[in-house]
């Protein structure tokens, strides 16, 4: 009788496991949001093509694994620069930070980004292609560092892939790092990714040899590109990833006697056929709406 109760017990334990797999996609595919009227990124581009819908122009930036991207409304341009015949749809490895220094003003394409709420801060840094991130080098423990990044507006940073492995595995190195925790922690008795996707649904690893160890259910990163376990009360640095979101909300700090006029301004500059103004105006720098200063967020170093 206990053997037929355990075999139905790992049967079900099983059955969830499986079923979490079927139910959890995992996508790096983000939504771009729209950010800016008649504003083209300095980022740099990685990708280009003359395509004529904004919705073909997400998938292909999607594709080139962008994180932001510039589009050309030929309806909402000018006239005197209707005839343009260059390419439409921009793509960019890094989205644009909060305080904007890489925006170029008077031109005829729109902004859109993975990161619209919240932009990233100066305080936070793009690993091209792959996502924004900071690093904690403060030491607290796993729940302490998780709480920290979900008040940031992020999670514990994903290394479900090899790119992101290796990339914030030389970030560390950067900060002369030896181990950070990481979003991957043992559930009912399996590694889950911090996107709650079991780690058995993936293909790919980076134990150390040796490794994962009993009775250690928290995943630390070493700045050599390999995966440890440590106890999950123990105080490390950690890694935050930056959840990608929108659509933007410019006004949303403003006082409420300033909010209506900030949302009617920006308002008027979402794509549309009658949208003021038009993209292409020698004199669209002091007419276009610009976006607030954003208030920063306290991060601790």
């Amino acid at each position: 009788m206990r053997a037929i109760i355990l075999l139905l017990a790992a049967l079900t334990c099983w059955s969830r496991r499986v079923l979490r797999c079927g139910q959890q996609v995992q996508t790096d595919t983000p939504d771009y949001y729209f950010t800016s009227a008649c504003t083209r990124s300095r980022m740099t581009q990685v990708a280009s093509s003359y395509i004529g819908s904004l919705v073909q122009c997400k998938k292909f930036a999607a594709r080139r694994r962008g994180l932001a991207l510039n589009f050309v409304y030929r309806d909402l341009l000018y006239d005197d620069v209707k005839n343009y015949s260059g390419p439409t749809c921009l793509v960019f490895d890094c989205p644009e930070f909060d305080v904007q220094l890489s925006f170029d003003m008077d031109t005829i394409f729109d902004y859109y980004t993975a990161y619209a709420r919240p932009m990233p801060t100066i305080n936070q840094t793009c690993l091209p292609r792959i996502g924004v991130y900071l690093v904690h080098r403060e030491r607290k423990n796993f729940t302490e560092a998780r709480d920290t990044c979900e008040s940031e507006d992020g999670y514990l940073a994903d290394i479900s892939n090899a790119p992101k492995t290796v990339q914030l595995a030389s970030a560390l190195a950067k900060e002369h790092i030896r181990k950070a925790f990481v979003g991957l922690s043992q559930e009912e008795g399996y590694f889950i990714t911090s996107q709650d996707m079991p780690l058995d649904c993936l293909r790919y690893r980076a134990w150390a040899p040796g490794e994962p160890k009993d009775n250690r259910e928290c995943a630390t990163l070493s700045s050599k590109g390999y995966w440890y376990t440590k106890d999950c009360s123990k105080r490390m640095p950690f890694i935050c990833e930056l959840q990608p979101s929108g659509p933007l909300r410019p006004c949303a700090h403003l006082s409420w006697r300033r909010r209506n006029v900030c949302r009617e301004k920006f308002g008027r500059s979402f794509p549309n056929q009658r949208r003021w103004p038009k993209c292409g105006d020698p004199s669209i720098e002091e007419n276009t709406f610009k976006l607030p200063v954003f208030k920063k967020r306290k991060i601790q170093n």
